[in-house]
């Protein structure tokens, strides 16, 4: 199976090591296993040429249409072309200002467009209590509507034994066990994750379907197949993880591939459970439950990192489900199954809400620690940190708990702004880290880069000299990635060339 991974058995202790005609048998029985299971769209992508090579860039998904491209910067990031961006945007665009009300129309939009653009978009936003207050009003709503569909006659005592059953496997704190289903290094960057992920598509795809089967369901009626889409994958990474993004680190990005199984029973959710489990890290021999999933050719090496039963504590909105990470061949892909009533009344709209209610599952922004304001800026300061709608500060405060001195700020689009801080401001000496790679060392003034400094790009060119009001203005150098320089004078960010009279 070019591309997808497969190797033969090791021999281990106790063990005959395997004829090479056994293991010719034995991969071709597992090539049998992967072209029967898996579909050929899937197929044709796992065996795509050049997949192997770690510098093979299409791996990420456009927002638009899904096809693969290596857009991770510039300015139709994330998308396959600037006409499929611009197509987007403009949808976006529209039913966003079709929202005279968003206290009203909310739920219309798209939550994470919103966020990064209701600026640009003139949206008025309302105060965030008041949006806050309506968003919880539909939360509880949709609390609610979960609760009442759940089974109630021949169902119920399954239903018991998964709400009493163990919040987390293995066991341990959420954060712990999180730890757990870390990606490796060689997954590192955004590329990386969905390049490695797309290797072990296929297998996942295999394992899921056989946990079907192994459990009385028909993978082709009740198995769906995604990928996260990448603007989401960074909205999300930048409201768990913005210390780990403004390095541009995705290695806490585990449901980048994924697959959702319906079941029609809490009976069938149970032994799925059951078999997760049984490949779990302190599994010794997993033979068995290959055996049991219809797999003991099938020498990929799986194992279940987490298991979290969302019946024990539903989500926000209060959907409920099991999620599961599964490591294939290092990498970590998600298995999530759900109960048939719930998923039927959750579909598109459920999910979207759930984004609504994590944005606003907060209080308005204030100190997240219960020591006292910082003090004036020539005291010290307090270095406590602070949550604001736009991300996370960590450093010097004033008395009335604004940005002043020395300071960290996250910001949720991945972007990382270190230096100095005047009552909320940068303004002074600093250095911005752009989620591109992109980064500015120099000065600021009135939160724009002004003064002395220098812009690199993420492919190393690098602009140095003056700024002013965010752009190159002044003398100044530009020095390409072949090592050529140009110096001159610039004007608005462009070069001009002096003319004596």
């Amino acid at each position: 199976m070019g591309g997808n991974g497969s190797r033969p058995r090791a021999a281990t202790s106790g063990d005959t090591a395997p004829t090479s005609s056994e293991i010719k048998r034995e991969l071709a029985e597992e090539e049998k296993i992967f072209q029967h299971d898996v579909p050929q769209d899937i197929q044709r992508l796992v065996n795509m040429k050049g997949l192997q090579d770690e510098n093979f860039n299409k791996v990420i998904p456009c927002e638009l249409c899904s096809m693969l491209h290596d857009n991770t910067t510039g300015t139709y990031r994330d998308f396959c072309s600037a006409a499929h961006k611009r197509e987007w945007f403009d949808d976006m665009l529209q039913k966003t200002r079709a929202v005279h009300d968003m206290t009203q129309g909310w739920q219309d939009l798209n939550s994470d467009f919103v966020k990064a653009h209701a600026g640009v978009v003139g949206l008025a936003m309302p105060p965030f209590q008041i949006l806050q207050s309506k968003i919880n009003e539909k939360k509880s709503a949709q609390e609610e509507m979960y609760q009442n569909a759940l089974p109630s006659t021949s169902d119920v005592s399954d239903l018991d034994k998964l709400k009493r059953g163990a919040l987390l496997f293995p066991e341990g704190t959420p954060e712990e066990v999180k730890e757990f289903c870390i990606q490796p290094n060689y997954c590192m960057t955004m590329r990386l994750n969905y390049l490695n992920g797309l290797r072990t598509a296929g297998h996942l795809y295999v394992f899921a379907a056989h946990l079907a089967g192994a459990s009385g369901l028909d993978p082709k009626q009740n198995m769906h197949f995604g990928v996260k889409k990448p603007t989401r994958m960074r909205s999300k990474a930048a409201q768990r993880f913005p210390a780990e993004l403004a390095l541009n680190d995705y290695r806490h990005s585990t449901d980048v591939y994924r697959v959702s199984l319906v079941a029609s029973s809490p009976q069938q959710i149970l032994k799925m459970v059951g078999i997760l489990q049984g490949f779990g890290r302190d599994t010794l021999d997993r033979k068995e439950h290959m055996k049991t999933l219809g797999l003991a050719h099938y020498h990929e090496n799986f194992v279940v990192e987490r298991v979290k039963n969302r019946f024990v504590e539903p989500a926000l909105g209060g959907y409920m489900d099991i999620v599961a990470n599964v490591r294939i061949n290092g990498y970590v892909s998600e298995v999530q199954i759900h109960l048939r009533k719930l998923f039927e009344l959750q579909k598109d709209t459920g999910i979207e809400m759930a984004k609504w209610f994590k944005h606003f599952d907060h209080e308005p922004p204030q100190r997240m620690n219960n020591s006292p304001p910082s003090s004036p800026r020539g005291d010290g300061g307090n270095s406590g940190s602070t949550k604001f709608a736009s991300g996370t500060y960590k450093g010097e405060l004033d008395e009335i708990s604004e940005r002043h001195g020395k300071g960290t700020f996250f910001y949720n689009t991945g972007d990382r702004y270190e230096g100095q801080w005047v009552h909320g401001v940068k303004q002074g000496s600093g250095s911005y880290y752009y989620a591109t790679g992109d980064v500015y060392k120099g000065d600021f003034h009135h939160d724009r880069m002004h003064g002395q400094g220098k812009f690199t790009t993420q492919s190393q060119e690098f602009y140095e000299g003056e700024f002013s009001d965010g752009r190159r203005h002044g003398q100044g150098q530009w020095r390409t990635r072949d090592g050529k320089t140009v110096e001159g004078t610039w004007w608005r960010n462009k070069r001009v060339e002096m003319v004596s009279m």
